[in-house]
């Protein structure tokens, strides 16, 4: 189970999880890309850009939450999970 947490928090967002996976160079998600023709290099440094944009703090905050859009992409995430489960 995930948890939302009030906008108090410093908030984990989808762009968070995208950037995480292209941290793994040679990741899932860079070889789909690469396979569907993309430019994986063009799509990284936009990602990062938009990472910039977010507010940032230094020291790292102490409670870290889920963002709302953040919390409805594992939902779904967890749902496909289920629904493709083998028994």
């Amino acid at each position: 189970m995930f948890h939302y947490f009030p906008s108090f928090f410093f908030k984990f967002t989808p762009l968070h999880f995208s950037c995480a996976l292209f941290d793994d160079t040679d990741g899932l998600i860079r070889s789909i890309i690469s396979k569907a023709g993309g430019d994986t290099s063009t799509i990284e440094r936009a990602l990062k850009r938009q990472m910039l944009k977010l507010p940032s703090q230094d020291p790292a905050p102490m409670d870290i939450g889920l963002g709302s859009a953040a919390y409805k992409v594992l939902q779904e995430a967890q749902s496909h999970m289920k629904k493709q489960k083998v028994y």
